[in-house]
């Protein structure tokens, strides 16, 4: 199965691109890649926008943001290691929060 946001039902769906609203620890997230893509902000207020964008607009506004070389995301002004146990607590914390 192809999974992509272009792709027909339900596969579709599945795409991090596509909008779901949840919300997680009262941030109100418009689709996953909105939340995925805040985590490259350390600006708090900046986050709780990014994680309201849908699909190509989320991609888009964290695309230049360099997180890459120090491995470092953040959660409402906290530094997360991209490798640490508390990053992959935050990743199962937001997927268990969008298939409420």
């Amino acid at each position: 199965m192809a999974i992509g946001s272009k792709s027909k039902y339900s596969a579709g769906a599945l795409s991090n691109f596509s909008g779901h609203r949840f919300f997680f620890k009262g941030v109100q997230c418009n689709s996953m890649k909105g939340f995925l893509q805040g985590l490259k902000f350390k600006n708090p207020d900046m986050q709780i926008e990014v994680c309201k964008l849908i699909g190509s607009a989320a991609k888009r506004k964290g695309s230049k943001k360099n997180w890459k070389d120090r491995q470092t995301l953040y959660w409402k002004g906290e530094e997360i290691n991209r490798h640490s146990d508390r990053y992959q607590e935050l990743l199962n914390g937001a997927y268990s929060a969008l298939m409420i």
